[in-house]
């Protein structure tokens, strides 16, 4: 169990480097460095990206804990498997990759703190 908290904590620091501390330094090198030479077609989606970023930063602790639970990742693959059966059956494509939709249920578990 320490060893999956461990493992989930490495995580959430590593998705706070990349929405936390990687805006926050491109901001203030974009201070520092003349941004007149960048074209503004490049300049605007790269700040508009760094503000997203930034801004997701709440989402993203949360998001780990969520999808590094196996029953949450196995529920995400049958409803992925779902999704692509449906659009397949839309556009009218062959199913060429082998994926079958699934219609087990996820067992509940329980989690024991002891």
């Amino acid at each position: 169990m320490s060893k999956r908290m461990f493992v989930v904590t490495s995580w959430q620091m590593y998705t706070t480097a990349v929405v936390y501390l990687f805006p926050i330094f491109m901001l203030c090198l974009l201070t520092l460095i003349d941004t007149t030479s960048i074209p503004g077609m490049i300049y605007a989606p790269m700040r508009s990206l760094i503000l997203l970023l930034f801004c997701l930063n709440p989402t993203q602790a949360s998001l780990v804990f969520i999808l590094k639970n196996p029953i949450h990742m196995q529920h995400i693959k049958e409803m992925r498997i779902a999704m692509w059966n449906t659009l397949m059956r839309i556009f009218h494509i062959r199913n060429t990759q082998g994926v079958r939709h699934t219609t087990t249920r996820i067992r509940e578990s329980t989690f024991t703190t002891a």
